[in-house]
């Protein structure tokens, strides 16, 4: 990581014009790729090749802030703000993106398959999403909202 906090990828005439790069708030690892992701709260996602830190690519995904993000193995990365979840090639090219009315959402976790993504949401609720079809296809109600998940052949979710 300090590697990559190292690495100027802000172009020097906009530090000069005064404008500072938007903090980092996520940070994931593709090991099959070997690339390393960081989102900021602007919502830009950018990808850097390991182990030398060049940018790979960077797009600005969501509107928001990137609440969560998990790398799919030979897949891409799934990422989530509070009304969007994406699914993108390690290149940036977008598969799919779905679009939450609710507008609620605040973590997600792959499940033990690595077909189902579980999405935390602060509405006492968690939203189970096929991920080859980019649908929702179940819901569970909670007791509390879910701030974060992890997961290592279960999820775990916490308030």
């Amino acid at each position: 990581l300090s590697e990559l906090c190292s690495v100027s990828v802000f172009p020097q005439r906009a530090l000069s014009a005064g404008r500072l790069p938007e903090p980092i708030v996520l940070t994931a690892f593709d090991k099959d790729e070997e690339l390393a992701w960081t989102a900021t709260e602007g919502g830009w996602i950018s990808s850097f090749m390991v182990p030398t830190m060049e940018r790979f690519s960077s797009l600005h995904a969501h509107n928001t802030r990137v609440m969560d993000m998990k790398s799919l193995p030979g897949v891409g990365l799934l990422s989530v703000s509070d009304a969007l979840i994406r699914l993108q090639n390690s290149g940036g090219l977008l598969h799919y993106s779905w679009e939450d009315e609710m507008a609620d959402m605040t973590c997600l976790e792959i499940d033990y398959t690595g077909h189902q993504a579980v999405v935390g949401r602060s509405s006492n609720k968690l939203s189970y999403m096929d991920i080859s079809r980019g649908k929702i296809v179940g819901d569970m109600d909670t007791t509390i909202d879910t701030t974060c998940m992890c997961g290592h052949g279960m999820v775990v979710a916490c308030g």
